[in-house]
């Protein structure tokens, strides 16, 4: 087995990467996006009780957000099955 100086200098010397392992995107960032939905209810529920920070309610309104982008990104660059 070649050392890793050895692969930094002849990157041709290196195994051919795997083949990437097929998922399904959207079903992932749907997880992601309902993860952040709870933790934003949560944190509303604490900040309206007084006992949580108005910070990391917009934290989890960024993430709602960054998900319903890539969501959206998502089903836009799909490609077509078929």
């Amino acid at each position: 087995m070649p050392s890793v100086f050895a692969l930094i200098m002849n990157p041709d010397q290196r195994r051919p990467d795997p083949a990437p392992l097929p998922i399904d995107l959207v079903k992932l960032i749907l997880v992601g996006l309902a993860a952040w939905v709870v933790a934003l209810a949560v944190t509303w529920i604490q900040y309206r009780a007084g006992s949580g920070l108005l910070q990391s309610v917009w934290t989890c309104v960024a993430g709602v957000t960054g998900g319903l982008l890539a969501l959206i990104w998502a089903k836009v660059t799909r490609p077509q099955l078929g």
